[in-house]
């Protein structure tokens, strides 16, 4: 199920970021997908689990989106918010 979507616009390129919650046998997990669009073509990336917790998933989500975080990256920045 998708919690939150924003799309974003940056130097001729279109964003897309996607924040799912996957339901488990015990709670949830929660999913971070980044698409990039450009003239060239496009790229994506999902992040599973990146937490069992909405509050912290919807704080990472929030940073990946406002820091205009591409596909290729966001693997790292997440490392580096947790």
């Amino acid at each position: 199920m998708t919690i939150a979507i924003r799309d974003a616009a940056a130097a001729g390129y279109r964003l897309s970021y996607r924040l799912e919650e996957i339901p488990l046998r015990r709670g949830k997990s929660y999913d971070i997908a980044v698409r990039i669009e450009s003239e060239e073509g496009a790229e994506a990336k999902t992040i599973h689990d990146v937490s069992r917790d909405r509050t912290e998933a919807e704080r990472l989500f929030r940073a990946v989106a406002d820091g205009l975080v591409t596909p290729c990256t966001l693997r790292d920045v997440l490392e580096d918010l947790l």
